[in-house]
């Protein structure tokens, strides 16, 4: 293993990082995706199960991100690349924030709503492309890095 003089890292480590980063990244989209489709059918449980796990393992890779990309400049050379890829990357950062922040209101909605879910069933559909792009955009971005 080649150890990295800015960061102190193997590359082992990175790999494993970026590894980390993909396999929770798709899991949260699956996860997501499926508990909508339980939801659709009113199997509620269900629904509900999936959404923990897609939103653990959002925060999984949250946690990964922050740990591992927070101590590197490892994601610092796609930033100086192609305008258009780096709008493209500007769009992730900002649909992945908007991502996490309306999420948590989305499940804070879900828990309080005695509406029958009306406002947070809304307020899911607004949620949903969101989470979808971020995802997608994420995955794709990990493999730019490789």
């Amino acid at each position: 293993c080649r150890i990295h003089s800015d960061t102190g890292r193997d590359d082992g480590f990175e790999r494993k990082a970026q590894m980390a980063l993909g396999i929770l990244n798709f899991l949260g989209l699956i996860f997501i995706l499926t508990a909508v489709v339980f939801a659709r059918r009113k199997q509620l449980g269900i629904h509900k199960v999936l959404v923990t796990l897609s939103m653990t393992a959002s925060f999984g890779l949250l946690t990964v991100f922050i740990l591992d990309r927070g101590s590197q400049e490892s994601f610092r050379h796609l930033a100086h690349g192609a305008t258009g890829f780096r709008i493209y990357l500007i769009s992730h950062i900002i649909t992945a924030f908007l991502t996490f922040i309306l999420s948590l209101i989305t499940v804070a909605i879900a828990l309080s709503d005695r509406l029958r879910g009306r406002f947070h069933k809304k307020f899911a559909y607004v949620l949903l492309p969101i989470w979808i792009y971020s995802s997608l955009t994420g995955l794709s971005l990990l493999l730019f890095a490789r």
